[in-house]
């Protein structure tokens, strides 16, 4: 934790040197999404000065020349993030060898102690997938390191319920240790309770919605919609909505004493009245040809409080352009994972429901539009795009835990 400069409250009160000064953050998201995540910072946080840098191929975003109320903004509002971290080590830590030196430091000490004096605290390690670290003995490790230095801080570790998180991350070039802002993982939402087989995770959703080219005013279709999260995302993004808005008081950096000594928390969410006011959303449609999927994704939209923006309907593909006046859609976002192991008559089905839609795309998306696709990997949307004078434009592959996913985005042939 870097602080690059001290300050005091108004009228001489002292404040924390993390709430005054200047730090390092770093977001954490999917391997492949660390472009869009820093554009999503920069817009989250459009200061000068503050800068994302992301490290390609490692799910991970640095925040440079940030404040900590900067980084709790962030991990309020993220929804790429599945964490948002205050760095403890700084951005240069390779191995964690070097990271386990770097926890000797008084000067970082120092720090750590301001987090958990009176507190509770545990460590939670996160690998890069193919790397031989055992997590749970690392987690053991540096936890006993802490407690040891901390004693004196009336610390105490409790790994159901933590008051404090440190979060390490070690990836194949890097090492990044950090105190984790929210507590829980960002990536789930709480809306997701009507679910499908083939439901993808909120932070993908928004990722497709994003690639897509869709922003506040424009009209975007989800035809295959399912349990609604493409949709949902669209929506809280056109709002500038926290997908965490129902469940503020979870937020482990509300009770943290950087964040008491920046602001309080009605000044904190004091923006959130006034951006639903301010908002001007496009018209989100959310399509499926099965009505009880209709039917949960419109459920959770309310659980999500946007299922007055989205517009639901029962509609097949093959009558997407009746629905439609001709190139009056910017944007579309589907999500189209199937098996490779489809059965002869169920592949000929889903060629058929992919030459609907590009057919069907072909005359409603405006000139400039783009259709944003999500397939597993071995789906390859790009034949029956041509066959309809689409392109591909961007190719993005996305880690989902395991499994490798891909967003194929097409727009018309010039």
């Amino acid at each position: 934790m870097t602080i690059k400069k001290g300050g005091e409250h108004k009228g001489g009160e002292h404040r924390t040197a993390v709430a005054a000064g200047a730090c390092d953050g770093a977001l954490f998201t999917h391997v492949g999404l660390e472009e869009l995540a820093a554009q999503e910072i920069s817009e989250i946080l459009p200061t000068k000065g503050r800068v994302a840098t992301p490290v390609i191929g490692s799910g991970v975003v640095l925040c440079t020349n940030v404040s900590f109320l900067d980084l709790c903004i962030l991990t309020y509002r993220s929804q790429i993030a599945s964490s948002v971290v205050l760095l403890v080590s700084g951005t240069s830590i390779r191995t964690l060898e070097e990271l386990r030196d770097e926890l000797g430091k008084e000067s970082i000490l120092r720090n750590i102690r301001q987090f958990v004096a009176k507190r509770s605290f545990a460590v939670r390690v996160r690998k890069e997938q193919g790397l031989d670290v055992s997590t749970r003995e690392q987690e053991r490790a540096i936890g006993e390191l802490i407690f040891t230095s901390c004693s004196s801080q009336d610390a105490t570790v409790d790994l159901e319920n933590p008051a404090i998180t440190f979060l390490v991350h070690v990836s194949k070039q890097n090492c990044f240790f950090g105190i984790d802002l929210a507590g829980f993982d960002l990536g789930k939402r709480n809306y997701k309770i009507f679910l499908h087989a083939d439901s993808i995770k909120a932070t993908v959703a928004y990722a497709l919605v994003r690639l897509s080219g869709f922003s506040s005013k424009k009209k975007v279709l989800d035809p295959r919609t399912k349990s609604g999260s493409i949709p949902i995302e669209a929506a809280l993004y056109a709002l500038g909505r926290s997908p965490h808005q129902y469940e503020k008081e979870r937020f482990a950096f509300l009770k943290m004493d950087a964040f008491k000594d920046a602001t309080s928390e009605g000044e904190f969410f004091a923006f959130e009245n006034a951006v639903d006011k301010e908002a001007e959303v496009g018209d989100i449609f959310a399509y499926d040809d099965n009505a009880r999927n209709v039917k949960a994704a419109e459920r959770n939209a309310k659980i999500a409080g946007v299922n007055k923006k989205i517009y639901f309907s029962r509609t097949d593909m093959e009558w997407l352009d009746t629905k439609f006046d001709k190139e009056s859609l910017d944007c579309i976002a589907v999500n189209w994972q199937s098996s490779s192991r489809l059965r002869l008559q169920e592949q000929k089905k889903e060629d058929k429901l992919l030459a609907e839609l590009f057919y069907s795309a072909k005359y409603i998306l405006k000139k400039e539009g783009k259709i944003a696709i999500l397939v597993k990997e071995g789906q390859d949307m790009t034949m029956h795009a041509a066959k309809h004078e689409f392109a591909l434009v961007t190719n993005v592959a996305v880690m989902q835990g395991l499994e490798q996913l891909r967003i194929q985005v097409f727009s018309h042939q010039l």
